[in-house]
Formats: C-alpha cells, sequence, structure tokens
C-alpha cells in the first residue's frame, strides 16, 4: 500500500486530518524550561514548496468500529478518528529545504513517498518539517503515531561524531491559522517538547530483497489542549533517516446501549488515565432504577464502571436486544 497518496480515502477506524505540511531549515537550537524553543533564537528559517495532493499516511487495521473519511460523509464512529498528514504548500518566505519528499520504498518494496534527511556529514544541522494547522475539535489529548527508517550511524564510513540517530517532535496551539503570517511569526513562536523519538531498530544497508528494511513505529501524545487547534514540528538535529508516515488522531468512546439506557458518544480526557462519566438515557418503554445511571469513558476509548440501570415499564418485556417491547 503506498505511503503517499490523495487524503479522500475511506479507512476502517479512522477519520482524516487534513491539512498541509511544509519544511524549514534553521542552524541552531537552544531548549528552554519545561520543553519551551523560542524560534527567536534561531535565524531566518527557510523552505520549499510542496507538490499539491500528495499524502503522508498509514493505514493500520480497526481494532473495533467504523471509521469516518473527510469528505466522504459522516458515518458510524469507532474509538479513534484521525486525520492524514498532506503536503500542498510552503509557509510564505521559505524557499530552501533540507528535508526533501523522494520516491523510495517499504518494507514490503512498495513505492512510496517520504521525507528524508542524511546532512550527517556537515555540523550543527537544525532541519525541521511543519504542519499547517490542525483543528483539534473537542479533543484534549492528542496522539501521533509515526513511522520512520534510521541509518545506522556506525555504518556510515568516517561519519562524525556529531551523527544522531533521533529526532525531535513538538507542537505549538493557537486560537487561528497563523501560518499566513510567514517566516517572520515562526522565528518567535514558542513550541512545547512532546519527546525525543528514538528508533527501537536502526538499519546499515537496504537489502531490496526486504529482508533489512527496519520500519519503527512510534506513537507519542501530548495534552490537555484547551485552543482551537494546533501545528505539529519534527526537528532533524543530525541523523540520517526517512519519515514514511504520519497519523494524527484522538480517542473517544462510540455511543453505545447498555442495560436498556443509551449513552452519547464521549471524548477521552486530558489525560492517558482520565475518567469520563456520561450520563444514560433510558430506552423508550423504559425507566430508571434507583440510582442516576452513568459509564465511565477510559482513557483507551473504553466504557467501564456501568452504575445503575433502566428497566422496562410495566406492561413492556424487554429482549436480548435493549429492547422493550409490548
Amino acid at each position: 500500500m503506498r505511503s503517499f497518496r490523495t487524503a479522500r480515502t475511506l479507512r476502517t477506524h479512522d477519520k482524516l486530518f487534513v491539512h498541509e505540511m511544509s519544511a524549514f531549515r534553521t542552524n541552531r537550537l537552544r531548549t528552554r524550561p519545561q520543553g519551551l524553543v523560542n524560534m527567536r533564537d534561531l535565524p531566518s528559517p527557510v523552505g520549499i514548496a510542496m507538490p499539491t495532493g500528495s499524502a503522508l499516511h498509514n493505514v493500520p487495521p480497526c481494532a473495533k468500529g467504523r471509521c469516518v473519511s473527510e469528505g466522504a460523509g459522516r458515518q458510524i464512529t469507532g474509538p479513534e478518528e484521525s486525520w492524514d498528514v498532506v503536503v500542498s504548500s510552503s509557509l510564505p518566505g521559505l524557499d530552501l529545504l533540507k528535508w526533501e519528499e523522494v520516491s523510495g520504498y517499504d518494507e514490503n518494496l512498495n513505492t512510496i513517498r517520504t521525507y528524508q534527511v542524511c546532512n550527517v556529514f556537515e555540523p550543527s544541522q537544525n532541519n525541521w518539517l511543519l504542519t499547517t494547522f490542525v483543528r483539534r475539535r473537542a479533543a484534549q489529548r492528542v496522539y501521533v503515531e509515526m513511522r520512520f527508517t534510521v541509518r545506522d550511524c556506525s555504518s556510515i564510513p568516517r561519519v562524525p561524531g556529531s551523527c544522531k540517530e533521533t529526532f525531535n517532535l513538538y507542537y505549538y496551539e493557537s486560537d487561528q491559522v497563523i501560518a499566513t503570517k510567514g517566516a517572520t511569526f515562526w522565528t518567535e513562536a514558542p513550541y512545547l517538547k512532546v519527546d525525543t523519538i528514538a528508533a527501537d531498530e536502526s538499519f546499515s544497508q537496504v537489502d531490496f530483497g526486504g529482508r533489512l528494511m527496519k520500519v519503527n513505529t512510534e506513537v507519542r501524545s501530548f495534552g490537555p489542549l484547551s485552543r482551537n487547534g494546533f501545528y505539529l514540528a519534527f526537528q532533524d538535529y543530525g541523523a540520517c533517516m526517512s519519515l514514511l508516515s504520519v497519523r494524527v488522531f484522538y480517542k473517544k468512546c462510540p455511543s453505545v446501549v447498555q442495560n436498556f439506557a443509551v449513552f452519547p458518544e464521549t471524548m477521552t480526557g486530558a489525560e492517558s488515565t482520565s475518567l469520563v462519566i456520561a450520563r444514560g438515557t433510558c430506552i423508550p418503554n423504559a425507566e430508571e432504577v434507583d440510582v442516576p445511571i452513568k459509564l465511565y469513558c477510559n482513557g483507551d476509548g473504553e466504557w467501564m464502571v456501568p452504575i445503575g440501570s433502566c428497566t422496562c415499564k410495566a406492561g413492556f418485556e424487554p429482549d436480548n436486544s435493549n429492547v422493550c417491547r409490548a
């Protein structure tokens, strides 16, 4: 399956976050307390325009539920909704690129489009990929799934000690689209660091029989989110790597009928350990018994800890489908 294609793709389990992706280059980065990075510490970033309509994506199988595809009409959804990262244009004022969009192969030797960078013989690397605005909707916590390959530094002849096998993931919250403000704004914008991403496996050479292509998959999350949306940024500081796909998603508990009550679709909380209370409503011809009926939505998008129940009213009989029949 190709890792780049148009974003109007109906998937199982996912809903596509459709937005743009750009890249820019800088020379130095200083980390601030609490993971803040102030871009005013950097020279003015520069980048390159990307071909319209390419999409960086990953299509995992659905564990449960159904999906929604942006532009394909809303359907019943499962415990996750996600968006593709779409490459379509650069930010204003950016005209030079250290990350490159290239054709390559995945672990199954399918042709794919990827972003790659490999400037390991040049010192002080600081190369960035930056998404445009991602609307968070009601999500309080967001997950980012990244598929990538990394070259083993020790396998590169005469490589300097500055060679890395990691990259950094950052985000920046905003209430509005600000990419149109150009490069000057981004020299001052503070980013929050999510994590340094390390490869579980690196490769020393590419065997076109597919035996030595080692693709890493890492998932990170961040929150709580409170503004209308956010930007993601990927920072390379001296690795030889390819970014194959990025999936951005949030989790929720789907609408469910249980104990003769209907519980609405409920977003998970700001932390992975959060429990969100959802009040239930008795189905037609049923009434609440004793305590108010409710369920808890956990951080994985699963319902748990049912409290209370409804029962069929006098003159109605329950059946196995949570229906009260006369």
